[in-house]
């Protein structure tokens, strides 16, 4: 155990330096004969979240779980099974954990993943059941009000929505996904500026959220002073996600709104590039094409 002491002290160190790889390789050295200890499985579990081997640190967390189930494992295990798209499993993962005694910390976890899943499948009697489960931190909380508008709104309650995100954003002001639904409800009740300025709102606090910056594209055009807004916002999600073919889209259409063909082309010819059998890509610039030579 001394010798293994000493390789779980330098995979500390590895991991603290950032050398992911190098501590990896130590584990690598002692991983047949201690596969099933639970420090060895945690030193792992850290090393693969560092080294992005999702696939690699589910079946660690499954091990862990195996010897020591405690909520905090059994979250992250929630967690990631949800951002890879397993909703079933990260589900029964957090149905199995309403009942469990759990640090403050650890409610706003699950009761946020499962407010997410639910979102994602609609089920709103799921979502309004979480945050009655979770009641007694319901009213501080600002994504459980933003839920519960989402509710109002499938129920076509407006003003109960209206109330719920309003309370959500005065709960937390940098709440991006509040603001849009602030917006989206505003501009549905026929105040269009005022949903601008909520979208605003949003942008400002998150401009990479892709809801408000497709929107705020789509509304500029009624309004000539915001076209260059929108472009900038545009420009600036595109150069942190540069392959996103939605908003890739809107940039088109803005640059056409303003006749800027050379950029129209360039950026059509982007979208080619990334998704070569794409004929709809090329009819496109086929048809800028023979646009520009009549022009």
């Amino acid at each position: 155990m001394p010798q293994t002491n000493l390789v779980f002290g330098q995979v500390e160190s590895d991991l603290k330096n950032k050398k992911y790889s190098s501590a990896m390789m130590k584990l690598g050295s002692i991983s047949v004969k201690y596969s099933k200890d639970i420090v060895f499985l945690n030193y792992l579990a850290k090393t693969q979240k560092a080294l992005s081997d999702v696939s690699g640190l589910i079946r660690t967390l499954k091990e862990i779980i195996k010897i020591d189930s405690t909520p905090g494992c059994q979250l992250e295990l929630m967690k990631i099974l949800y951002a890879e798209g397993s909703i079933n499993d990260a589900l029964d993962i957090g149905l199995s954990l309403q009942d469990e005694q759990l640090a403050p910390r650890e409610v706003k976890i699950l009761s946020h993943l499962l407010l997410k899943i639910f979102i994602e499948e609609n089920d709103f009697d799921g979502v309004q059941e979480t945050v009655a489960k979770f009641q007694n931190s319901a009213d501080e909380d600002d994504f459980m009000q933003w839920a519960m508008g989402l509710v109002s709104l499938s129920r076509n309650d407006k003003n109960g929505a209206l109330t719920f995100f309003r309370a959500a954003v005065a709960s937390n002001n940098k709440n991006d996904q509040a603001w849009v639904s602030l917006a989206m409800l505003h501009d549905e009740m026929g105040d269009r500026e005022l949903a601008m300025a909520n979208l605003e709102m949003s942008l400002d606090r998150n401009p990479l959220n892709q809801a408000a910056v497709k929107l705020y594209s789509a509304w500029a055009p009624k309004n000539a002073e915001k076209i260059g807004t929108a472009l900038s916002r545009i420009q600036f999600y595109l150069s942190k996600n540069e392959f996103d073919e939605e908003i890739s889209l809107c940039h088109i259409q803005l640059l056409s709104k303003i006749q800027s063909w050379k950029n129209v082309d360039f950026e059509i010819s982007k979208l080619i590039l990334t998704q070569p059998q794409n004929s709809n890509y090329r009819e496109m610039k086929k048809k800028l094409e023979l646009s520009l030579d009549i022009n």
